[in-house]
């Protein structure tokens, strides 16, 4: 309950200095978004991008929860602090943004992923590439090897680096850390390869 109070007093004094509208019409919109009720004073649409994306957030904290939020940020560092105390050798954590991701490096997790980002980044590379059927991350193993060391069961016809395109890549041609392979071959190559993180 204090949370919540906490959250909406807080949201409301921002409006204060981004609106125009009084103090007690931005408390009744603050205070019905939370609530998620639905109610307004017609005051939503003649605010700022600033307030409205204010307003968005509570109504995502308010049908969340104040208390589910703060605990799904907060139990993960904490989750991987336990389990690196218990001695668990290999550690995967997911993390909401960089800074999260940052903080989950620190304490002791081994590898971090981001879902959210990297599906969007499939996504985007399947829509503005149409011959390409999939996109696989190049994993972290692979960095610093080349071609003839890391076994890949299927034909690497270019390397993308950068603006670079490097066709018919030599064998001892090292991968570096943002290389995007093009790889030609069978479905069930492609798929042990994505599947295993890089090894064969």
């Amino acid at each position: 309950m204090q949370i919540s109070a906490s959250l909406i007093i807080a949201v409301n004094l921002c409006l204060t200095f981004t609106e125009q509208a009084s103090f007690l019409k931005l408390l009744f919109e603050v205070t019905s978004a939370f609530g998620t009720v639905g109610l307004s004073t017609g005051i939503t649409p003649t605010l700022s991008c600033y307030g409205k994306l204010l307003i968005t957030l509570t109504i995502f904290a308010g049908r969340v929860g104040t208390l589910t939020l703060l605990l799904s940020i907060a139990l993960r560092p904490l989750t991987t602090l336990i389990l690196k105390e218990m001695g668990v050798k290999y550690i995967i954590a997911k993390a909401d943004n960089a800074l999260h991701g940052k903080m989950l490096e620190k304490i002791g997790a081994d590898r971090i992923v981001y879902p959210e980002r990297d599906m969007g980044a499939r996504i985007v590379h399947n829509l503005m590439s149409s011959n390409v059927i999939d996109y696989i991350e190049l994993a972290r193993n692979l960095v610093g090897m080349n071609l003839k060391k890391s076994n890949i069961r299927a034909v690497v016809i270019a390397i993308k680096r950068e603006k670079q395109l490097i066709l018919s890549p030599d064998p001892l041609a090292q991968f570096n850390n943002n290389d995007i392979l093009v790889l030609v071959g069978d479905c069930s190559s492609i798929q042990r390869f994505e599947g295993s993180d890089g090894h064969l």
